[in-house]
């Protein structure tokens, strides 16, 4: 079981609140894995894997090429933010476009990323989110139908097209609105 994030590890990411839902989780759930695309600091992320013996279980990743993070995000069983805050929330996005089943928290515009399409826990709630996590482990259909969700609405919701069309739209009502002035 292959949990993934893409994360710079600043207090803002939430990454201790990930490591102690993974701490939670790891005695029902023993091949239960987690991949950060990040580098590891010295810190409370650190101290928390230290204090927990998840070692072996927490991989950080640096340097990725593009190709690399998709594949990733594929052969992931589920994809995680825990922000407590963020603006949009690239990684969601990447992972849900990869088909990822996708867990985020509350934390800033993350909900509106995934949408119905992901499932949405407390931000700074590690319990809450070892919950969900244990939920979508529980349930392989409801993971396969999270994850094809995801990938429904990164493609209709993020892709380019899509963001050319309104991008057009745009600069047609502007250039009615001068004309008309």
């Amino acid at each position: 079981l292959l949990v993934a994030t893409a994360s710079a590890d600043t207090p803002l990411k939430g990454l201790p609140v990930l490591v102690d839902a993974l701490a939670k989780l790891v005695p029902e759930h023993p091949d239960l894995r987690l991949r950060v695309i990040g580098r590891l600091r010295d810190g409370p992320t650190k101290n928390a894997i230290v204090a927990h013996g998840l070692e072996d279980r927490i991989q950080f990743t640096e340097n990725l090429e593009q190709a690399e993070i998709a594949k990733l995000f594929q052969q992931a069983t589920l994809a995680l933010s825990a922000s407590l805050f963020e603006g949009f929330g690239l990684p969601a996005a990447e992972a849900m476009a990869c088909g990822a089943p996708v867990i985020v928290s509350d934390g800033g515009a993350l909900p509106e990323v995934a949408g119905k399409a992901g499932v949405i826990v407390p931000k700074g709630d590690s319990a809450a989110l070892a919950e969900a996590i244990a939920s979508l482990l529980a349930d392989p259909k409801r993971r396969i139908a999270l994850g094809a969700a995801a990938a429904k609405r990164a493609k209709i919701t993020f892709s380019w097209e899509r963001h050319g069309f309104h991008a057009t739209q745009l600069y047609r009502k502007a250039i009615h609105a001068h004309h008309r002035a």
